[in-house]
């Protein structure tokens, strides 16, 4: 038993070293660098997406027209209509056609 709690003690002096703070960590906020990388690229995108929308006359989403609800990006409809864009839907079938 002895050999069990002076191991948690080093952990728990390990811990205090390492986060000197004392707040709680959520096993979501640590994330790898992976993770990380996919966050930074995913908020860029959307930034540059605000400038395009911001920078458009019409809005236009291509659709399948198999499953045309399926494939609709509402949020950028959304972002568009609030800033008075026009929104075009135009549905696509050319992979129906026989080759």
């Amino acid at each position: 038993m002895g050999d069990f709690m002076n191991k948690v003690n080093s952990m728990k002096d390990k811990f205090d070293t390492e986060n000197p703070t004392g707040e709680i960590v959520n096993a979501e906020d640590i994330l790898d660098p992976n993770e990380r990388q996919m966050n930074q690229s995913r908020k860029a995108y959307y930034r540059e997406l605000k400038k395009v929308i911001e920078e458009a006359d019409v809005i236009i989403q291509v659709l399948d027209a198999r499953d045309p609800e399926g494939c609709r990006n509402h949020e950028i409809e959304q972002e568009a209509l609030k800033q008075s864009k026009k929104v075009l839907l135009v549905l696509n079938k050319i992979d129906l056609v026989p080759t």
